[in-house]
């Protein structure tokens, strides 16, 4: 008994570690990071915090700062979980849609094939077990006004994100009271 343990648990230790590592990345940040390696990094990098908001005040914990690609502006969202503020999501935004037709076959290339979102003509999700963790959508669409739309999503960091957030409302509910 003692030895069937003693294997199965490096099996366990590499299917955790696996499914962690296997999320989409963007440039060098690490899903669960704290917000402030975040933003030294974003300095380090040589770009300047535009928005650095907080839980508590702004109904939000994220940094934004702007960065380049294909020669267009684009706006990074860094969003942190509110208590523990740990990166769970990061927002690319940009006003062409250009951007995004360029960036879908980068992506495809290192993600694979991403499922296209019923009912959209441009918009698409790259998925891992039923989970969205990347997700494209460039043009305006449905009068939405988005040009270029990306989205990084750290499953395990997103439902911390919803635990965390979900606690700090029934808190606001229960000193209400």
């Amino acid at each position: 008994m003692k030895k069937r343990w003693i294997i199965s648990l490096p099996v366990f230790v590499f299917i955790i570690l696996s499914a962690n590592a296997f999320a989409a990345q963007y440039e060098n940040y690490e899903w669960g990071m704290s917000k402030e390696e975040a933003i030294k990094r974003i300095r380090d990098n040589g770009y300047v915090v535009l928005e650095n908001n907080n839980y508590e005040k702004d109904n939000v914990e994220n940094v934004l700062y702007k960065d380049k690609l294909f020669k267009d502006v684009l706006e990074i969202n860094l969003f942190f979980t509110p208590t523990t503020k740990k990166l769970y999501n990061i927002m690319i935004t940009c006003d062409r849609e250009k951007v995004g037709k360029d960036l879908k076959p980068v992506l495809e290339k290192k993600y694979g094939e991403p499922k296209k979102i019923k009912g959209y003509e441009n918009r698409y999700e790259w998925q891992k077990n039923g989970f969205s963790y990347l997700n494209l959508q460039y043009g305006d669409e449905k009068g939405e006004n988005v040009k270029t739309f990306l989205l990084y999503i750290s499953e395990k960091y997103y439902r911390q994100y919803l635990r965390e957030d979900r606690k700090l409302k029934e808190q606001k509910v229960y000193e209400k009271f």
